[in-house]
C-alpha cells in the first residue's frame, strides 16, 4: 500500500452555511424541492400502482437524523473538495476510515453535517455523480442490529439530484460497505488566514 502522494486538492465547490432559522426549515426545503427535481430518501414499498415512497419510513429513520443536525448560526461559506484513495495514494482494498485519516493528515478537514443537505439545495448541473461526505456519522438508522455508522451522500441520477445517506467507516467486521472502493469522498479544504501586515 502507497501512501506517498503530495496533493494539492483543488477546491471544486463552494457553498453556503447557516442559511436556515432551524432544521424544520431545512427539511421544509429539501421536502420543498423534492417536488421538484430532487429525491429524499426514503423506502420504496409497492403500491396499488407500482412502487411509492415509504412516508413512514422515512419519518422514523432519515428525518430524524436531519434534526439532529447543528446548523451555523451565522452565514459562513466552505470550500469543498473531491477526494479519492488513488489521489491519497492509497491502493487496494482500503478501509473507510483510513482515507479519511490520511486526508485529514494532508490538511483537509470533516464536513460539518450541515453541509450535506446545503450541498444538495445549493446543487449545479446534472452530470452523472455520486458523492459520499467525510464527516461526523450517525448511528445508523436501518433495520441492521449493528446499526452501523452513516453519512450523508449526494449526486445526481437519471438527470435528478439525489439526496440520501451510505456508510461510513466502522461498518460491521467483513462487511464490504467498510470499503467501497470507489468513492469519491467530499471534505472541506480550510481557508488560509490572512495575516495581518
Amino acid at each position: 500500500m502507497n501512501t506517498t502522494a503530495t496533493t494539492e486538492f483543488k477546491v471544486w465547490r463552494t457553498i453556503k452555511l447557516g442559511t436556515f432559522s432551524d432544521n424544520e426549515a431545512l427539511i421544509q426545503a429539501l421536502l420543498t424541492a423534492e417536488r421538484g427535481e430532487m429525491c429524499v430518501e426514503g423506502k420504496i414499498k409497492e403500491g396499488r400502482n407500482g412502487p411509492i415512497l415509504d412516508e413512514q419510513y422515512r419519518e422514523q429513520h432519515y428525518l430524524p437524523l436531519l434534526r439532529r443536525i447543528k446548523l451555523s448560526p451565522v452565514l459562513a461559506e466552505v470550500d469543498l473538495v473531491k477526494v479519492t484513495k488513488s489521489m491519497l495514494g492509497l491502493e487496494g482494498r482500503v478501509p473507510i476510515k483510513k482515507v479519511w485519516d490520511l486526508a485529514v493528515e494532508q490538511g483537509l478537514e470533516l464536513c460539518p453535517r450541515e453541509a450535506g443537505p446545503q450541498l444538495a439545495l445549493q446543487w449545479e448541473g446534472r452530470e452523472e455523480e455520486n458523492l459520499r461526505l467525510a464527516m461526523e456519522t450517525f448511528p445508523g438508522d436501518w433495520s441492521l442490529p449493528e446499526r452501523p455508522p452513516c453519512t450523508f451522500s449526494v449526486g445526481v441520477s437519471f438527470g435528478q439530484v439525489g439526496f440520501g445517506s451510505s456508510y461510513g467507516p466502522g461498518a460491521p467486521h467483513g462487511n464490504d460497505n467498510d470499503y467501497h472502493d470507489d468513492n469519491i469522498w467530499v471534505f472541506v479544504k480550510p481557508r488560509k488566514q490572512e495575516t495581518a501586515v
